[in-house]
């Protein structure tokens, strides 16, 4: 399996997966007004309203593997850390571990 980032914005990443099954388009999107969202390959897998609409886990599939994103944001609103997670396989970190942040919103 291989990740990669594909590009990165204010509250949003966009993720390129290749698995043994096909290729993914994974969208993560933290700057909607009042939830989160994430997409796979277009359609919603995902959304999420939460204290201050930031929450910290979204768990869907890709294909027939479980997936989880974790992020944790600053209090300016930017975000901390993301971790994606597919299978048992961590397959792509940005900052240290969201469940090891301060920062953490619920």
């Amino acid at each position: 399996m291989k990740a990669r980032l594909k590009s990165s914005g204010f509250l949003k990443r966009i993720f390129h997966i290749e698995t043994a099954e096909r290729n993914y388009e994974i969208i993560y999107e933290g700057g909607n007004i009042g939830y989160e969202s994430v997409h796979v390959n277009g359609l919603l897998v995902v959304k999420k309203r939460g204290l201050l609409w930031m929450t910290p886990t979204f768990d869907f599939m890709i294909g027939s593997l479980p997936a989880r994103i974790a992020v944790s944001f600053w209090p300016w609103l930017s975000i901390q850390s993301l971790w994606l997670t597919i299978g048992d396989k961590v397959v792509y970190t940005e900052g240290s571990d969201p469940k090891a942040t301060f920062f953490r919103f619920s």
